[in-house]
């Protein structure tokens, strides 16, 4: 994608790494962060990491909650920008595409409030990536300009 001129992404890649993962593979980013250098910045949503006393990361890392459980102790063992980003109202599965996709079967394709809570934990997500990987390119800003497609 990188070397294809065609590409929008032609020479758009800076080799930043970054991990999201919700649940059990919020967790894995963790761990996965700290055992390799070259991630430069995670986000864990909402999952449950066992064993962090033995663990450390360097990269930036955002934590992202609901409200039922907070889990501060994690950010003793990490060493560089730690962010803590708590959803009041969310439960764990607040966190998964399943809750849009049954309220839009259940009430058809339109605005609602879930929908709006995923967009916020969306844009949430991205902003914190944007600002620890990516390097402006004036050409990749076309790109965000595209309308989603629902089927």
């Amino acid at each position: 994608m990188d070397h294809d001129p065609q590409s929008p992404l032609f020479n758009a890649l800076n080799g930043q790494v970054g991990i999201l993962g919700h649940s059990y593979g919020g967790a894995a980013a963790f761990y996965t962060a700290a055992k390799a250098p070259e991630v430069t910045a995670i986000v864990n949503m909402d999952g449950t990491v066992f064993g962090w006393q033995d663990i450390t990361v360097t990269q930036p890392f955002m934590y992202v909650q609901a409200d039922e459980e907070y889990f501060s102790e994690i950010f003793i063992n990490v060493h560089n920008k730690g962010y803590l980003a708590l959803f009041e109202s969310f439960n764990h599965v607040s966190f998964s595409d399943i809750v849009v996709l049954k309220d839009w079967l259940e009430n058809g394709l339109k605005d609602t409030p879930q929908f709006n809570a995923i967009l916020d934990v969306a844009r949430l997500n991205a902003a914190f990536l944007s600002t620890t990987l990516i390097t402006p390119r004036p050409h990749l800003c076309q790109l965000s300009k595209a309308k989603p497609y629902f089927p």
